[in-house]
């Protein structure tokens, strides 16, 4: 079951590197081949260390900035058209429990009438971790775990999050690991016919789920026991975890990032902290506490607000293609903003300070350590636009990546007063995803991604030529 879910979600990860990648351009010699490995001659499967600092075999669709925009635009309005429109056939009308008014009242010779269909719904929308959780408190949701959801499930998400829009596969690989762990059990009569062992087989499924999506095999066995899961016995702690320890050893192997790890961004900087380096951990945690708690209440009203008018409730579909439409309105003009959610990540988790090669000519790290006083402003620039553009666009998903910029933007501001701070090292001390990655006992490598495409910059050396897109 661990190595089933890994295979879903190698392909889910490959597929969704080569799609996104497409909206810049593509490999000449393998169009199936993301930029990464197009670039490295290496393919998915075997990682090498080779690296070329110009990429020939990459071809980009146009040099011209605006040209450029509007083929990204059109590449990631149609992702949006192509996602949403799968999950449409998912749509389903659960039914509902009979009116009657009881056994010794109802007239059995009258005529039946007909079933009464209950809230209609979308299996493969959302993360599905809500829904899976509902199953495993013991009700029952007809079709959520069918193949056909995690069929539209694995090709929506590759879609969805290629189109830029501030959402990862993390939760719904939850579901499709649950999907897979629901397969595996019709095979066997014994967690088929048995309602709890079952269950026991959906929380190990789950388990192996955050594994694949994070790297954390001990970390998806907390996830299931502590929130996913209402009944997970002793026995079931090993066996989760072995299922998840599979997963996670399958897909390192199988290697999607073409890193060798199981993650994409892993960060080892050995840092020893001062004193005053804990007073900015206490302002961090106060800030993701404020954040997390506006977001909340500000995603509801928002969402509530929206979604009173029939245009949008009745067109899901519409609704996507206005909300990747603005995405890329707002985030193509900054380099920062422009990847997806985990790319984003990768960029900022760099050390500038003792890398080589990749690292010294990365674009982060070439404005981090200018002594232009033009050219910082701009990046501080950049930094805080794309805070405040993710916050907004977070209100349709996650806001993980508008944190990570937050603290981009707090670290390198503080390292211009104090150099002792080593912002690179704070950011990867109070990062959410490297803790997972650490519990885990994963080995953690210096890494830094090379500079965006020279034609995809929008370069501006002087503060005057600054726009604000926030």
């Amino acid at each position: 079951m661990g190595t089933c879910t890994a295979i879903v979600a190698y392909l889910v990860d490959v597929c969704q590197a080569t799609v996104t990648d497409w909206k810049t351009g593509y490999c000449k010699r393998n169009p199936f081949l993301d930029r990464e490995n197009c670039c490295k001659h290496k393919t998915a499967l075997i990682a090498f260390d080779t690296s070329i600092d110009e990429c020939q075999e990459f071809h980009e669709w146009s040099s011209n900035f605006w040209r450029s925009f509007g083929i990204y635009m059109a590449f990631a309005l149609a992702y949006g058209v192509i996602s949403s429109s799968a999950t449409m056939f998912t749509k389903k009308a659960l039914p509902t429990p009979e009116t009657t008014k009881g056994d010794k009242m109802q007239d059995y010779g009258a005529e039946s009438q007909p079933v009464v269909s209950g809230k209609t719904m979308y299996m493969a929308a959302g993360s599905g971790i809500p829904e899976i959780k509902t199953i495993l408190s013991g009700f029952v949701i007809p079709g959520f775990l069918s193949f056909k959801v995690l069929f539209v499930k694995a090709f929506g998400a590759v879609f969805a999050v290629s189109t830029g829009m501030t959402l990862g596969k993390e939760g719904p690989f939850v579901h499709i690991s649950a999907a897979v762990g629901h397969l595996v059990a019709q095979c066997f009569p014994k967690y088929r016919d048995n309602g709890r062992k079952y269950r026991e087989i959906l929380s190990a499924s789950v388990a192996a789920g955050l594994s694949v999506a994070f790297g954390a095999p001990i970390g998806g066995v907390l996830f299931s026991y502590e929130e996913i899961s209402t009944y997970f016995p002793r026995k079931i702690l090993w066996r989760a975890f072995l299922c998840s320890l599979f997963a996670a050893l399958v897909l390192r192997e199988l290697n999607p990032t073409g890193t060798g790890k199981l993650v994409l961004f892993e960060t080892n900087y050995g840092t020893s902290y001062k004193f005053y380096h804990y007073l900015i951990f206490i302002l961090l945690g106060v800030a993701g506490g404020i954040w997390g708690g506006l977001f909340c209440n500000l995603n509801y009203k928002w969402s509530k607000w929206f979604r009173s008018y029939s245009i949008i409730k009745n067109n899901p579909v519409f609704e996507v293609f206005l909300v990747v439409l603005v995405t890329v309105l707002l985030q193509f003009p900054n380099p920062l903003t422009r990847e997806p959610g985990d790319a984003i990540i990768r960029n900022l988790l760099v050390n500038c300070h003792n890398g080589e090669g990749k690292a010294a000519n990365s674009w982060v790290c070439q404005n981090e350590q200018t002594s232009n006083p033009g050219e910082r402003s701009a990046y501080l620039a950049y930094l805080g636009a794309g805070c405040l553009v993710k916050l907004y666009v977070h209100f349709a998903a996650k806001s993980l990546k508008s944190m990570a910029l937050f603290l981009k933007l707090i670290c390198f501001t503080a390292s211009s007063q104090l150099s002792p701070l080593a912002p690179k090292s704070l950011l990867a001390s109070s990062f959410p995803l490297s803790t997972l990655a650490r519990s885990s006992g994963v080995s953690s490598v210096n890494s830094c991604p090379t500079s965006p495409p020279a034609s995809l910059q929008w370069s501006a050396p002087q503060p005057s030529l600054l726009v604000s897109h926030a």
